[in-house]
């Protein structure tokens, strides 16, 4: 009987084992035999099928054949005999030093899956960018709970869905004096999805008076529009004996343990507005801290708080429907708005004065192009007459700036502020 080695057979991948240098080496010699009748053809059985249909003595497909393993080459060859016998063979394993080319391939594989990379990765920033234009919903975020602040949002969304498409909605992040929606704005993803409405206390003041304060305003947001800039005012309730800043100040020095006044926030602007009043006609004057402006004018027009310092928007209406009385505003000259209320300055109080104003901001890094679009668009409703019949009724002066005037506004009012509020030694913690 005569044996045949699967190396003795053509085989596709011969000619590339023969340049790597396999080399067969089987185990048993192969021996002649005499030739034989040939044996007549036979139907194909159950073992030509295992062995692929090819028929007794056929070699089936050699596995690992030119696989590489470690740097080696494998092949597994068997030899079978006519009748079906399989006797064992052995192979070398040869290490094979790549050539050139396969060098030259592999570098080339290496360098297409670093552009693969690149590739994703720009995508994934244009992505980004175009999810700022895609039309999605966009938060418009209020770090007080009411308001002014939120009345003003309120009407910039309505118009800016209204006329220009867009999808905002409002939400409120009221406590800890306007720093939880400071943290929520710095903590967003700067994806042109999320902005905010800061009063002049949230980028301004709290980083000066609170140690606990865990956002830089210049650092950690990016500059849109200032909206409008807006006095305070100092309300008493109706049922309140004073009519003006010297009469709330004798009742104050009369009444030492009485003499409250509420605010929007700890450390807002109202606040450091009640400290000056203080330290100017020599009285003592408790704060009160809400968390905004709303629930303290209900208070107020409860009478379950003697007096209230807030913006004139946030005291406006319910002054006009006489549920308590405006007696002083912070600007230095009367409002077009409250005509018969007089200012500090012309109560004998020159240096009780001050101006704060409304902004919006976007995270850090939010897109340049969407910055300048929402800079453009908040600017045309602002200065819209419509805005200014709406808004200016509230005591509101508008402004509408651009991107980089708001930036310089809060650069110097940090700078002039922080002097101010060192020498005083006011710390709202």
């Amino acid at each position: 009987m005569a044996r045949v080695c699967a190396g003795d057979r053509p085989h596709p991948a011969e000619p590339r084992a023969a340049r790597r240098g396999l080399r067969c080496r089987p185990s048993q010699e192969r021996i002649a035999a005499p030739a034989t009748a040939a044996e007549p053809p036979r139907r194909q059985g159950a073992e030509d099928q295992r062995n692929g249909g090819r028929g007794e003595g056929s070699v089936p497909p050699l596995p690992g054949w030119g696989s590489k393993t470690s740097g080696r080459t494998r092949a597994s060859r068997v030899s079978y005999s006519a009748a079906g016998g399989r006797i064992r063979s052995r192979c070398r394993r040869v290490r094979v030093r790549p050539s050139g080319k396969r060098i030259f391939e592999g570098a080339a594989m290496r360098l297409a899956k670093i552009l693969r990379i690149l590739t994703l990765a720009m995508g994934i920033c244009l992505a980004a960018v175009s999810r700022a234009d895609d039309g999605g919903p966009i938060r418009f975020l209020v770090p007080f709970e009411g308001g002014s602040a939120t009345a003003l949002a309120l009407y910039l969304a309505e118009r800016a869905n209204a006329e220009y498409g867009a999808h905002i909605y409002v939400e409120e992040k009221p406590g800890a004096s306007g720093r939880i929606g400071a943290m929520a704005l710095k903590n967003a993803p700067p994806d042109g999805k999320t902005m905010a409405l800061f009063p002049f206390v949230v980028p301004v003041l709290a980083p000066l008076i609170f140690k606990d304060v865990h956002y830089d305003a210049v650092h950690d947001f990016a500059p849109v529009s200032q909206i409008a800039a807006y006095p305070l005012a100092l309300a008493v309730s109706q049922d309140h004996p004073a009519t003006s800043v010297a009469g709330f100040v004798a009742w104050a020095k009369d009444h030492p343990t009485e003499s409250f006044y509420g605010m929007g926030s700890a450390g807002s602007l109202a606040q450091f507005l009640g400290v000056m009043i203080a330290q100017e006609a020599g009285i003592v004057l408790k704060p009160v801290p809400y968390k905004g402006a709303g629930p303290m004018t209900v208070d107020l027009v409860a009478g379950h708080i003697p007096a209230g310092i807030s913006s004139v928007s946030d005291l406006i209406e319910m002054h006009r429907a006489h549920k308590f009385r405006i007696i002083a505003v912070s600007g230095t000259r009367r409002l077009a708005q409250l005509p018969d209320v007089p200012t500090f300055i012309e109560q004998g109080y020159p240096s009780v004065q001050a101006i704060g104003w409304v902004g919006i901001f976007a995270p850090r890094g939010t897109p340049k192009t969407v910055v300048d679009r929402w800079s453009t668009m908040f600017a045309t409703i602002v200065h819209s007459p419509q805005a200014a019949a709406r808004l200016a009724e509230l005591g509101f002066e508008l402004t509408g700036t651009s991107s980089d005037e708001l930036a310089a506004t809060l650069d110097a009012d940090i700078a002039r502020w922080a002097p101010i509020v060192k020498a005083s030694g006011f710390h709202a913690d």
